[in-house]
């Protein structure tokens, strides 16, 4: 296992491969090389990547938890699965249109709590891995608002009033990621037999609890 790690290290040094995927593909058909015994070898890597929100106005990176899995059978293309987790920022509309109702004022003007949420996508695939830059996108637009790291006085002013102009449940968040993955996938043709499964934790300000919500499809 160590020396299959070393020459697929080593192998893309020498040809430079695109991305990290091409790079664990490579290990996996060196594993089954160096062990002809075995049917399956299976790669996992976790690791950090950085993409740049735009929210306000500056190119500001931001971290995103990424997993990828590489499964090969002898003989057979290359199962993947690629996940990401992110946090975002969720306005209660339960709450929102409460205090509207009771203080007579229009539902984009009332006062509601918010949550900060977290959403995992994973996709699965056979014969090519999904770019995490489609993920990344598709969560990023299912929150109220995002959450950054550097925020000034007036960046951070602009972000809640965005946020409780777009105020979501948790089963909104997951469902908008689902449409949004879903949407892609297709338009890109991927297979129908493609898996994606969503799901998403809100950490509760009101509540002693958090609320949960998940949902799985095949793209079919």
């Amino acid at each position: 296992i160590i020396e299959a790690i070393l020459e697929a290290m080593d192998e893309g040094r020498k040809k430079r491969f695109k991305n990290l995927e091409e790079l664990l593909e490579c290990m996996c058909k060196i594993l089954l090389s160096k062990n002809p015994y075995a049917s399956k070898a299976e790669v996992e890597a976790k690791t950090i990547r950085y993409f740049e929100s735009d929210f306000t106005g500056e190119k500001i990176p931001e971290a995103v938890n990424v997993t990828f899995v590489v499964s090969i059978q002898r003989d057979r293309e290359a199962d993947w699965s690629i996940g990401i987790g992110m946090e975002g920022l969720t306005v209660c509309p339960c709450a929102q249109a409460v205090y509207s109702a009771l203080e007579k004022v229009a539902s984009n003007n009332g006062l509601s709590h918010t949550q900060r949420t977290k959403i995992s996508v994973e996709v699965k695939t056979n014969g090519t891995s999904t770019p995490v830059e489609w993920l990344v996108d598709a969560v990023v637009n299912a929150f109220s608002a995002p959450v950054l790291s550097l925020l000034k006085r007036r960046q951070e002013y602009e972000l809640i009033k965005a946020a409780f102009k777009n105020p979501k449940f948790i089963e909104d968040v997951i469902r908008q990621v689902l449409f949004q993955v879903s949407s892609k996938l297709r338009d890109e043709g991927f297979p129908l037999n493609t898996e994606i499964f969503v799901e998403g934790e809100s950490y509760e300000s009101v509540h002693p609890f958090n609320a949960y919500a998940s949902t799985q499809a095949t793209l079919g």
